[in-house]
């Protein structure tokens, strides 16, 4: 990966409540390119998807105003940390549950 690939997001994210999404119980997700709208099921035994708004309304925003779809600019990241011995031991274990196409790939870039 080239030092331009990687972003930071944080800043962007805060204009976001994700706490309405309960992403460890999510089986299906769907992000929509406007409006801020995520769609998820917890059970694939539902029939429909449940429709969360994810942007924060700052105090200054008026609740009726439509909001334009525009995701803040992203900049790249100052500072690029490196995976821990452990986190390539425990990819280096989970190579054998992964198609040839990823196992390759994990071992010709993050695992060399």
């Amino acid at each position: 990966m080239k030092r331009d690939d990687f972003k930071e997001y944080h800043v962007p994210a805060k204009s976001f409540d994700y706490q309405k999404v309960p992403f460890a119980k999510v089986v299906n997700l769907k992000f929509s390119q406007v409006g801020h709208e995520i769609q998820y099921r917890t059970s694939w035994h539902e029939s429909k998807l449940t429709t969360v708004n994810v942007r924060k309304l700052s105090s200054t925003c008026q609740k009726n105003r439509p909001t334009t779809g525009t995701f803040p600019s992203v900049k790249i990241s100052s500072t690029i940390h490196p995976l821990s011995q452990e986190k390539k031991n425990d990819l280096k274990s989970m190579l054998k549950w992964l198609p040839l196409e990823d196992k390759q790939y994990y071992e010709k870039t993050i695992l060399k």
